[in-house]
């Protein structure tokens, strides 16, 4: 039976659950906060369903029909099912009870844009028993806009894993249940492309290519990854990394760590970079040599090592694709290890195209990374070299960090593309770590492809800029950034709070409207005659035949 939860009517058949942008928050009732240490229902309760009609497919068009099945069974008297489902400000929207055993369907009736988190939890009176984290979007496809994007200033794309779906986790395989590994991959990069991803990272296996001394080469996982990709219209970021233990330099046969951290022997390793790029040149847009070499967790030779690797990858890219752009790999302790950067830094001057760096966690973190790769590069003899952000994100460790997650990403896109990056690689498209309540998991999309907060936020970033250019910063300080872009005829005002502490922000602008999008890219008219509020997930007020010279803002005293 169905009860009446916090004013909503619930008739058999009940109602559709009626969800739209800035609707009011309920009580929550008996549903636990999202940061509750509750257990996960996908390990502990199998008996919990909460699915869409079609399996794992979570993201929607903006009017399409949604329908969920509900199910559980009872396993102690007494017990009830909690359907919440809480908007992008972690606010409670709408809830449904159970009682136990179920099995039905709810509706839901979106309007306009959002991506909204289900939770299902099994009440024994005041105690959760399991909790069941799903949630779902609805966006339009941006995959049309990918050339616009890929045509403009700066570029955006993903950390995506195809050739780890054959990998295992303690929960069980890579891929979900019913799926298999090709159509883990292909959904993964289907819904990639229908958020407005124009690159991939993509890193061919050296293992499974190049299984063993004087082996022929097998291509046939790297291939199926490639065509995966390919297949979907991405650009490729071609990262080459991991040693075989079999191919691993003499002098660390003997290391009981794993051996892909370590420097290879260069004939085979180049052996197998050319076929790599004999295969894979065509959809390369540039190849990243390794990974965090500054750190120990991906690089385990000498910063001397790193360079004859560079050189005689480089060596061999160049020779078969004599228009690569080519980066190190990514930095990742040039702050906490600026003398090791440095050291590497000073032997790839006038060798790379472009400077790669990573970087996780909130604003404050990427500013202070990116005033060390710039004084790093600068002291080792760089003039204004191209940088690039070739990974970053917010780790979602618990349900209500997903919030922190998605503002995060998009906060450092923008922060990014002011800086004068030629493009960035958000990390990452799905992990394959498990179920959504493990821990630290960096994906917009969850292990049952389920997309997060993160996924509509960043949709709406690339439907809304798509065609834009860089003008101007109006501030950047610890509080507030605001940076103007120009759109055809308009201006775009991103505004922003870093910590988390909303601003009320006067506008002045000679335009003909103006018009604010919100996190989701829902649209609204406003009057510059009142201030905005600039929050933790950035805002784009869009200024209609603005002269970008005469936008300014303003704070209260």
């Amino acid at each position: 039976m169905v009860h009446f939860v916090a004013a909503m009517l619930c008739l058999q058949p009940a109602a559709p659950i009626d969800l739209y942008p800035l609707m009011d928050a309920i009580d929550p009732g008996r549903a636990l906060p999202l940061m509750a240490d509750v257990p996960d229902a996908d390990r502990v309760r199998a008996d919990l369903t909460l699915e869409p009609t079609e399996p794992y497919r979570w993201v929607f068009d903006t009017g399409d029909d949604i329908a969920l099945r509900v199910a559980a069974t009872q396993e102690q008297p007494r017990e009830e099912a909690v359907l919440t489902v809480w908007d992008w400000e972690r606010r409670p929207v709408a809830q449904r009870v159970y009682e136990l055993p179920v099995e039905t369907s709810v509706s839901l009736a979106v309007r306009g844009r959002g991506t909204y988190l289900l939770t299902l939890d099994i009440m024994r009176q005041d105690e959760c028993a399991a909790r069941l984290a799903r949630s779902l979007a609805v966006l339009p496809s941006n995959a049309e806009l990918r050339e616009e994007w890929l045509d403009g200033e700066f570029f955006l794309g993903t950390c995506s894993f195809p050739e780890r779906q054959h990998w295992a986790n303690d929960y069980g395989p890579a891929h979900p249940p019913g799926l298999s590994e090709q159509q883990s991959r292909e959904l993964d990069a289907e819904l990639t492309a229908r958020l407005g991803m124009q690159v991939v990272r993509y890193a061919p296996p050296p293992g499974t290519v190049y299984p063993g001394e004087g082996a022929d080469l097998d291509f046939e996982l790297a291939d199926a990854c490639y065509r995966t990709l390919v297949d979907q219209g991405f650009a490729l970021e071609l990262q080459l990394i991991g040693t075989p233990p079999w191919m691993v330099q003499e002098q660390y046969a003997d290391v009981e760590d794993p051996k892909w951290r370590y420097p290879p022997r260069l004939e085979p390793w180049t052996e197998f970079v050319a076929a790599c790029v004999e295969r894979y040149a065509d959809a390369t847009l540039f190849y990243e040599v390794n990974n965090e070499v500054d750190q120990l967790d991906f690089w385990r030779g000498t910063p001397q090592e790193y360079l004859e690797y560079f050189d005689a990858t480089a060596e061999v890219i160049r020779e078969l694709d004599p228009d690569a752009i080519i980066t190190n790999g990514g930095y990742a302790y040039c702050v906490s290890e600026p003398g090791w950067t440095g050291l590497i830094a000073r032997g790839l001057v006038g060798d790379i195209d472009w400077v790669a760096y990573h970087s996780h966690g909130w604003i404050p973190e990427i500013k202070d990374e990116l005033h060390a790769i710039r004084a790093i590069h600068a002291a080792a003899g760089f003039q204004d070299p191209v940088i690039v952000n070739t990974e970053m994100g917010h780790a979602a460790w618990r349900l209500d960090q997903e919030r922190e997650m998605a503002a995060t990403a998009a906060q450092k896109v923008l922060y990014c593309w002011a800086q004068g990056h030629r493009g960035a690689l958000l990390y990452a498209s799905r992990e394959i770590g498990g179920p959504r309540q493990i821990g630290a998991d960096y994906g917009y999309l969850d292990y049952t492809f389920c997309p997060r907060w993160m996924y509509g936020v960043v949709g709406a970033l690339v439907h809304a800029y798509a065609g834009a250019t860089f003008e101007h910063t109006l501030v950047e300080s610890p509080g507030l950034h605001a940076y103007l872009f120009l759109r055809g005829d308009d201006c775009l005002l991103a505004l922003f709070a870093p910590d988390n502490v909303p601003k009320s922000v006067s506008v002045d602008a000679d335009a003909e409207g103006a018009i604010l999008i919100g996190p989701m890219g829902n649209e609204e008219a406003v009057s510059l005659d009142q201030p905005v509020t600039a929050g933790l997930y950035p805002i784009t007020i869009r200024l209609e035949g603005a002269d970008p010279g005469a936008v300014s803002i303003s704070l209260p005293e």
